[in-house]
């Protein structure tokens, strides 16, 4: 059975324990590691401890990893917008090519209806004009079919239309939420260095270590991360 007391390790501990380090944290520096029991909880939870310098460079890694997350969402959301418009300008010249088309064949079958009612009008030869209505009949069946198919190809397209349209106004709004994403979590880092620094935890600025220290926490993700400062020479 495991002891309840804290278990201190230097950071090399991770070095015979690779598989235990959190992703989050590969490629940091950090000052030793503590496994400890919090009351109510029966898993050991793991305290990071972090000199000045070295959780400085983890704030600075997790804001370039959040920044690239995000440049890399928009990136790929601007592609998708400029493709989407792409294709959207496609549908609506398609578009406008069947409508116009589609007039050229409603032209030609009025022309063809007018011609049938002015032979039935007017008096012609017999050889002739039977003929002539069976072309004229055949004609006009042609331009029906025509004019039904460009009809069906019209609605078709006007379909797309809407739905490109659609998925390009989604794009849209995707990239607005991803850059509002963005601000806050700029903001959100921008508050924890205001945070330490109230707490006179100075990133920017940082004090020489020394052998005596005083411990300051803070919740990083899923761990506990620890802050170690100079404590102040007391005369």
């Amino acid at each position: 059975m495991m002891s309840n007391h804290d278990t201190r390790y230097p950071k090399g501990y991770y070095k015979d324990h690779p598989k235990e380090l959190p992703s989050s944290l590969k490629g940091f520096d950090f000052h030793a590691v503590t496994k400890t029991r919090l009351p109510g909880n029966s898993n050991r939870t793991t305290i990071f401890e972090f000199l000045p310098k070295q959780f400085k460079a983890l704030l600075d890694g997790v804001e370039k990893t959040i920044e690239k997350a995000v440049s890399d969402a928009t990136k790929k959301l601007k592609k998708k917008q400029r493709a989407l418009k792409s294709e959207l300008k496609q549908a609506s010249e398609a578009l406008a090519s069947v409508e116009q088309e589609l007039d050229e064949t409603i032209a030609e079958r009025d022309e063809a209806l007018a011609k049938v009612k002015q032979l039935t009008r007017k008096p012609s030869k017999a050889s002739e004009d039977p003929k002539k209505i069976k072309y004229l009949e055949r004609e006009l069946e042609r331009i029906k079919r025509l004019f039904e198919q460009k009809n069906d190809e019209n609605k078709k397209l006007k379909s797309q239309f809407q739905i490109d349209y659609g998925d390009a106004q989604k794009a849209r709004t995707d990239l607005i939420v991803a850059q509002a994403h963005n601000l806050k979590l700029a903001t959100f880092l921008s508050d924890i260095n205001a945070a330490l620094e109230k707490r006179g935890i100075e990133l920017e600025d940082l004090m020489p270590e020394t052998s005596g220290m005083i411990s300051a926490s803070t919740i990083l993700s899923s761990s506990t991360t620890k802050v170690t400062t100079p404590k102040p020479y007391r005369g």
